[in-house]
């Protein structure tokens, strides 16, 4: 709504982002150190790196969750592919895109629209 220029009361949800960046971070931490290499992409990641992207004005990622953050970033740059579906493969793209990485959400949101 925010950006269609609808003025919205943001409090509750940047309230949130607190325990959602400490859900990614537990999640994060779960993996074995020894198969951090491998995809631990979903869907359900997919769809917070998005959500997530939508306040990182008004509360960026902190110190305690960044190295959770950048490695889900760069799992979905390596695997977007293998979300499967379309939605979550666009969800990753815009989440690249507003966390920096123009280049590769072009990409992936290329490469989606020559498969439909």
């Amino acid at each position: 709504m925010r950006h269609l220029g609808v003025k919205i009361d943001t409090t509750a949800a940047v309230k949130s982002l607190a325990h959602l960046d400490g859900w990614i971070n537990q999640i994060y931490r779960d993996i074995p150190a020894n198969t951090r290499d491998g995809n631990h992409l979903t869907s359900t990641i997919a769809l917070y790196l998005y959500g997530r992207s939508f306040f990182l004005t008004e509360k960026p990622v902190g110190p305690a969750h960044r190295e959770a953050v950048d490695y889900y970033l760069d799992q979905a740059r390596k695997h977007w592919l293998a979300l499967g579906e379309r939605q979550s493969q666009a969800h990753a793209a815009i989440a690249l895109k507003r966390f920096g990485d123009k280049p590769t959400a072009e990409a992936i949101l290329k490469s989606i629209h020559e498969h439909s």
